[in-house]
């Protein structure tokens, strides 16, 4: 097989296992062939290789495909090899038993132009703000993404902005960054989705870089004043321990 064709099968098998989601969580070969717009032969000799190396399972009772065992391998490896998660994780969960709402954690994926949440803790009631770990959510909208976006540097924010086609929007975005690094953290209010808010602060490193966000997120009707005022404080608590731990010093 040549280099050029090597590489296609490379990048469509990624495609393959990218058209998996929560929402789709299995998959068969009309579909991907549909979906990826490839000839069914072609996906069937991609899903055949993938099914011996164990990224792709047959589920038995559809006898369709589904995401393998060894995505769980590499997960694992990225997890253990993400102190900030490892730190995170049992505090996270403190949080969200003292506040009774989501908490996630969340960090800038520069290639998506995006944050990406690797870690979370929902909350126990019925009514709670979800996301989703691994998904790719905008920078420039809610306390996630603006809490990260308001520690680059001019070009990276400027390059995430052009997303933004309102002008007034994009104005309002660069405020709110400004507002941010003042008071180190954000507060949101239906920004990304109605009904939803979130307040956002960052995890900084000893070296003043900020490694990730910290959310925590919920129904704004849960979000009184009172209520947001008391999440707020312990949020800064939270952050300035997990800082803390991964070296930084005021």
């Amino acid at each position: 097989m040549s280099k050029s064709k090597k590489i296609n099968s490379v990048n469509m098998a990624l495609e393959i296992l990218n058209s998996f989601s929560v929402e789709k969580p299995v998959l068969g070969i009309t579909e991907l062939s549909k979906k990826l717009e490839v000839s069914k032969s072609t996906i069937h000799r991609l899903i055949t290789t993938m099914l011996k190396q164990g990224y792709i399972e047959r589920d038995i009772a559809t006898q369709k495909y589904k995401l393998g065992l060894s995505i769980l391998r590499l997960a694992e490896v990225i997890n253990r090899s993400n102190d900030i998660r490892t730190i995170s994780l049992p505090i996270m969960q403190q949080l969200r038993d003292q506040t009774g709402e989501s908490v996630h954690l969340n960090i800038i994926s520069y290639e998506q132009l995006s944050r990406v949440c690797i870690a979370k803790y929902e909350s126990f009631q019925g009514l709670r703000h979800t996301v989703e770990v691994g998904e790719f959510l905008p920078l420039h909208r809610a306390a996630s993404g603006k809490t990260l976006l308001a520690y680059q540097n001019e070009q990276f924010v400027n390059t995430v902005l052009e997303q933004v086609e309102n002008e007034d929007r994009k104005r309002k975005v660069r405020e709110d960054l400004k507002q941010i690094r003042a008071q180190g953290y954000c507060f949101s209010v239906g920004e990304r989705i109605s009904g939803a808010s979130s307040i956002s602060a960052p995890i900084i490193n000893n070296s003043k870089k900020v490694l990730a966000g910290l959310t925590i997120s919920g129904p704004t009707i849960r979000f009184t004043p009172e209520k947001t005022e008391q999440f707020i404080d312990l949020l800064k608590e939270t952050v300035a321990e997990i800082s803390r731990q991964v070296g930084y010093q005021t």
